[in-house]
């Protein structure tokens, strides 16, 4: 795709931009659909992944994690609503994550946490994300787990942030992972779930 000068206005569908860039190391994508799958199979490099697993998947017994697209994936935030039965499969799914050390868990998605962190020993961050300040606050207060690898954050200026992590700058996993380094050097009360980063 060559762009020109004197263009005014463009519309570039961002599969296009994916499908024409397999080196991406960082993909959000704001609409995902199963026929982003054939797109993906070529990104071999894929380290941070952002987005829905239902929509990308069409449906939880369709999400397939074993592609050659995850293999590399450390980086993982999700915006799936996780009900009674979908935990199992996002489970299953997310523990066979062979490089998966960062997840992020955007909602009341809180059941799965203490499983996840069980089974996927190579975890070293779990966020359980929130828009509204009062319900993070209210779920560090009554976390699901002690394990000092969970954190809790509200989001602010989600674009603003991914963008501060693709500059190598400080970003909400940078941030989550020096309260956490924090908290064990115990310059954070262990009890401490709540990172008021953004």
């Amino acid at each position: 795709m060559a762009l020109r000068s004197g263009k005014r206005k463009m519309f570039i569908h961002c599969y296009d931009c994916a499908r024409r860039n397999s080196c991406l190391s960082r993909l959000s994508l704001p609409l995902q659909q199963p026929a982003l799958i054939p797109i993906l199979l070529h990104m071999v490099q894929l380290r941070r992944w952002v987005g829905s697993l239902k929509s990308l998947f069409g449906s939880y017994s369709a999400i397939d994690l074993s592609l050659p697209c995850f293999r590399t994936v450390t980086h993982m935030d999700i915006f799936d609503d996780i009900t009674d039965d979908s935990e199992g499969v996002l489970c299953a799914a997310l523990t066979a994550l062979p490089c998966l050390t960062h997840l992020c868990l955007n909602g009341d998605t809180l059941d799965l946490v203490p499983r996840l962190l069980v089974q996927c020993a190579q975890i070293q961050v779990v966020v359980s994300m929130h828009i509204g300040i009062n319900r993070a606050r209210d779920i560090a207060a009554n976390p699901p787990t002690a394990d000092t690898r969970f954190v809790v954050s509200r989001t602010g200026s989600y674009w603003g942030d991914w963008e501060l992590g693709a500059q190598g700058k400080t970003d909400f996993w940078a941030a989550a992972e020096e309260f956490i380094a924090g908290k064990r050097r115990g310059e954070i009360e262990a009890s401490c779930n709540l990172l008021e980063h953004l």
